[in-house]
């Protein structure tokens, strides 16, 4: 199955979801701007009226003593960062689950609501006081279409599977992969029942899809990689203006130009 999404590392985000398309190169603006801007401006002028929806996927360590506390800073931004109550593309879905010591998250809206949603975690990073350590594990600027119908968590609590003699290490791209794509599989397996069953299902993860569900050690290694990027990387990346420096902006004697 495809991944759908481009995974994050801190020396190059999204790097083939920005490519124009051929013949789009034109000439660049003297005004630095940002990633985000980039695809809207570009949007535009495509003649996409539509909103853009996108999907990230962040990790971090728990901080606080009482885990509901993440849940209720979670539940709480979720309703405080929609940009518009008419708009349905800046509605925040996805599915949050709660581990010993991390949460995994799953987050799709407007690429407005999602990065003032990282920009939440952020100031949640810096304070430490319900989580810290927070990273970008996989973003994707453009989905077709929403993995989850509305925005739940849900208490994994302890969640292991046994592991064979002759087990082989997984990359951790791989690793990423793997769980992102099983947790994406559980938001649709979440639209294919009514509400009133969502309770029941979010509830037993571990039994009902036991095989989608990262483990707790998958969790504690992905917590641990270091190629993702803090929340605060990824905002500079993709929300602060670009400044692009050429090698030959930087080194002296200038070099000799080369004549056909």
């Amino acid at each position: 199955q495809a991944l759908g999404a481009a995974l994050v590392s801190k020396w190059g985000h999204c790097a083939m979801s920005h490519l124009p398309d051929d013949g789009a190169f034109e000439e660049e603006e003297q005004e630095p701007t940002s990633v985000l801007d980039t695809i809207l401006k570009r949007n535009d002028r495509l003649g996409k009226t539509s909103h853009l929806i996108g999907r990230i996927c962040v990790i971090g360590s728990i901080v606080a003593s009482d885990p509901r506390k993440v849940v209720e800073w979670h539940t709480s931004t979720v309703k405080n960062v929609r940009t518009d109550e008419s708009d349905d593309g800046s509605r925040l879905t996805g599915l949050l689950l709660m581990y010993p010591g991390y949460f995994f998250h799953v987050l799709e809206g407007g690429l407005k609501s999602l990065t003032a949603f990282v920009k939440e975690y952020v100031k949640m990073d810096e304070a430490a006081v319900v989580a810290n350590e927070l990273k970008v594990l996989a973003t994707t600027d453009d989905i077709p279409t929403r993995a989850f119908p509305e925005w739940r968590p849900s208490n994994v609590q302890q969640h292991s599977k046994p592991v064979s003699a002759d087990a082989v290490t997984v990359p951790g791209a791989q690793q990423v992969s793997e769980a992102y794509i099983g947790v994406l599989n559980i938001g649709r397996s979440l639209q294919t029942v009514k509400k009133s069953e969502r309770d029941g299902l979010l509830s037993d993860l571990r039994t009902r899809h036991t095989d989608l569900l990262p483990t707790q050690e998958t969790i504690n290694t992905l917590a641990l990689n270091e190629d993702a990027p803090t929340v605060a990387e990824w905002v500079d990346i993709f929300c602060q203006p670009m400044s692009l420096q050429l090698d030959r902006e930087v080194v002296w004697p200038l070099e000799t130009e080369l004549v056909y």
